[in-house]
């Protein structure tokens, strides 16, 4: 026989059984919800340290790129050529440019964050150039030299004052032959004055 009424004490039990059931249940989302939360939190900082550690490495990249760029266009190597172009000493140019070329190749060879270094004169025709092809590197030869008056990184970089360098958006590199075509450059310049 089932009493029709149940005592005071047993519905207490029922409802502080089922408010804890509930309470349970409850703090089991907030639980799950803070540890989403603190999931989100930690993944967000680790990525922003990421992003940061990334900015930095970026950073020191263009920082020896402009280093190497003003090395460059320093009179111990260029001032040989200059004089020798201005006597038009066929033979003393060719000797010249040889010994550019092979500086250039050595820098080329030691410096593997670069596919290409090119010395371009102020008519925009390139003097002397070198290409990497994977672990390659490469002289250009004189014929395959092209004319960059016309291309944006040369245009912006003849407008700049002494040692400022021009770092361009990433384009499609042209390429000499198969060498490097359609591949993501980052091209930097800088005029090189004589004194």
């Amino acid at each position: 026989m089932i009493p029709k009424r149940l005592p005071r004490s047993v519905w207490l039990n029922v409802v502080l059984a089922v408010l804890g059931s509930a309470l349970v249940v409850a703090l089991a989302v907030l639980l799950e919800r803070a540890t989403q939360d603190e999931i989100v939190t930690r993944y967000g900082q680790r990525e922003l340290l990421l992003a940061e550690q990334t900015a930095a490495a970026i950073q020191t990249i263009f920082d020896e790129a402009q280093r190497n760029l003003l090395h460059h266009a320093g009179p111990h190597l260029l001032v040989g050529l200059a004089d020798v172009l201005r006597t038009g000493d066929e033979d003393e140019i060719s000797t010249r440019r040889d010994l550019l070329e092979v500086d250039l190749l050595s820098f080329l060879r030691s410096h593997p964050i670069y596919t290409q270094v090119r010395l371009i004169d102020s008519a925009g025709l390139e003097l002397a150039g070198v290409d990497r092809d994977g672990e390659e590197a490469r002289i250009i030869p004189w014929e395959q030299l092209r004319d960059q008056v016309g291309r944006d990184f040369f245009v912006a970089a003849m407008q700049l004052g002494e040692g400022e360098v021009h770092v361009s958006e990433f384009e499609a590199a042209l390429g000499h032959g198969e060498v490097g075509v359609g591949m993501l450059t980052l091209r930097m310049a800088m005029p090189a004055y004589d004194s």
